[in-house]
């Protein structure tokens, strides 16, 4: 039988705030990871919310697109703290909509934290991309509210932000893939002049 996905251990999750994949052995990383060999491209964080597992399905297809261009890991967002926002590696945020146009249920409670602490986020760039259902009136209102919300604390959003309506013709995959192609060369090159600011 196929192996359970599993959310991210707190092992992979320092892992992803040390930003290096030198620290844990292979023996733990999970199996359905693929070895990318792309280490010294720069480094992406893939960030989703979902609640049905759409975003994280576009989220991995991301990975394997963007891995001539980045060296690029996914994680599930209702994993982190407001902090692990305070970082300088770029973010590709992929969140779905639920309900009323709200966020998805387990990233409530880091959006209301995000937002009651305060968290600065001035050294954060990212691009965003909204799953939802045009035919509903709150059409991808849950990328909106995220993309406030970091604005507000100073982060900076590279490009537009991008949508894919359920009730088209075109999978979310594509789309999203279509999409980053648009975004990635300025949200990188914010990590490629800060790498060359540094040497």
């Amino acid at each position: 039988s196929p192996r359970p996905r599993t959310k991210l251990t707190d092992v992979r999750r320092r892992r992803f705030i040390a930003a290096s994949a030198t620290d844990l052995p292979r023996s733990q990383q999970p199996q359905h990871e693929v070895e990318l060999n792309n280490e010294h491209l720069p480094p992406l964080t893939i960030a989703y919310a979902t609640e049905s597992g759409n975003a994280e399905l576009v989220a991995e297809e991301l990975v394997r697109a963007l891995t001539d261009r980045a060296n690029a890991t996914a994680i599930d967002m209702a994993t982190l703290q407001p902090a692990d926002f305070q970082t300088t590696t770029p973010m590709l945020v992929i969140t779905s909509s639920y309900d009323e146009g709200e966020l998805p249920t387990g990233i409530r409670e880091l959006y209301t934290n995000l937002l009651a602490e305060g968290t600065r986020l001035n050294a954060l760039h990212y691009a965003l991309f909204g799953l939802g259902d045009r035919s509903y009136e709150f059409y991808s209102k849950g990328a909106d509210l995220l993309d406030e919300a970091f604005q507000s604390l100073g982060a900076r959003r590279v490009g537009a932000i991008g949508r894919h309506d359920a009730g088209g013709r075109t999978l979310a995959t594509d789309q999203a893939t279509a999409w980053a192609a648009t975004v990635i060369d300025e949200l990188l090159e914010t990590k490629l002049q800060e790498a060359a600011e540094v040497s």
